[in-house]
């Protein structure tokens, strides 16, 4: 894919495309929107996704849990996350305090 997309070719602009097509009901996938979920992967790398309550409550089967330290940036709304993000700059420490300091009040 590198060598297919070169910079400023327009990579994200090509995936949005690609998935507004494929999803058209779903209105999350702008070319900047899609960088944020990049940068959201990269500052949290060992966060995982915990199952919606819904599932939890259909299945008793062991699912794995999110961390303390981590459960927290999935409480924040994502235009709070994409603050954060762009004040962090790449800090996760930083990012996860941000989270804390802010998980009851708004940024």
């Amino acid at each position: 894919m590198s060598e297919q997309f070169g910079y400023g070719m327009g990579f994200y602009k090509t995936v949005s495309d690609d998935l507004k097509s494929i999803l058209p009901d779903v209105k999350s996938f702008s070319p900047t929107n899609l960088k944020y979920m990049r940068y959201f992967y990269e500052m949290y790398p060992d966060a995982v996704i915990c199952p919606q309550v819904e599932d939890e409550l259909i299945t008793d089967a062991n699912r794995p849990q999110v961390g303390d330290d981590l459960q927290i940036i999935f409480r924040i709304p994502w235009g709070h996350n994409k603050i954060i993000l762009d004040k962090c700059k790449g800090n996760s420490a930083m990012a996860l305090l941000c989270c804390c300091r802010n998980k009851d009040r708004k940024i």
